[in-house]
């Protein structure tokens, strides 16, 4: 039960699983929402995935979850807000833009 993004360092890629994740990024949509704000949440929280992030299309919103201190922090922003991240890498996402204009 994978994300749809994975991003780890080359060197934890075990042969059948990635030793250790860095961001897990899910793309939501009406079949996958309880499955990604529910279990897949859960499990990364367990995991301490250090960046867990849940875009929505649909909403235009982009869902942040950073491991902090041993404690998640969460962060939503909608539309044209910007969200800068830190970690793992830097990059700058605002959600209106991931969304085809003509796709809705």
């Amino acid at each position: 039960m994978l994300p749809d993004i994975l991003v780890c360092r080359r060197d934890d890629i075990g042969e059948r699983h990635v030793e250790r994740l860095l961001l897990a990024v899910a793309i939501m949509s009406r079949s996958t929402r309880e499955l990604d704000t529910g279990y897949r949440q859960a499990l990364y929280d367990l995991s301490k995935v250090p960046s867990y992030w849940m875009f929505d299309p649909a909403r235009r919103s982009l869902t942040v979850r950073e491991l902090v201190d041993g404690e998640y922090a969460e962060r939503t922003v909608v539309g044209d807000d910007v969200f800068e991240a830190t970690v793992p890498f830097s990059v700058r996402v605002v959600p209106a833009e991931l969304v085809s204009r003509s796709g809705g």
